[in-house]
């Protein structure tokens, strides 16, 4: 049995609100970066001899992805989207650094920038 923290809340409900509290603040996050275009949505296909990574600004549709996982049928590997913020610049280097896979040589890096209103 948990015993009682000092502020009436048990060990789990403690860590309980603390994930919430974590969700909320990235989806704060979130929405401030996406405000400025900073948000992006990365998938990745690792294939035995590459992989091919796609940056998309902002949120990535079921659509988008399914065409993607479409482009890439003989991938042995697909990941699923994936949220970074930050610049392009920034977000494409977390992206080559973290998502690479067994061949880091053989890296291809598409962008797909949001459509500007005119």
């Amino acid at each position: 049995m948990n015993p009682p923290k000092p502020n009436g809340l048990t060990q789990i409900e403690a860590l309980r609100a603390k994930s919430i509290a974590e969700k909320q603040d990235r989806a704060r996050r979130e929405a401030s970066a996406d405000a400025v275009d900073e948000l992006w949505t990365v998938v990745a296909a690792y294939k035995p001899d590459s992989t091919v990574l796609l940056l998309k600004q902002g949120r990535m549709s079921d659509d988008w992805y399914e065409a993607f996982e479409s482009q890439h049928t003989d991938a042995h590997m697909h990941l699923e989207p994936t949220t970074l913020l930050g610049t392009l610049s920034d977000v494409r280097a977390s992206a080559a650094k973290q998502f690479q896979g067994k061949n880091p040589t053989d890296l291809t890096i598409r962008v797909v920038l949001k459509k500007k209103e005119s």
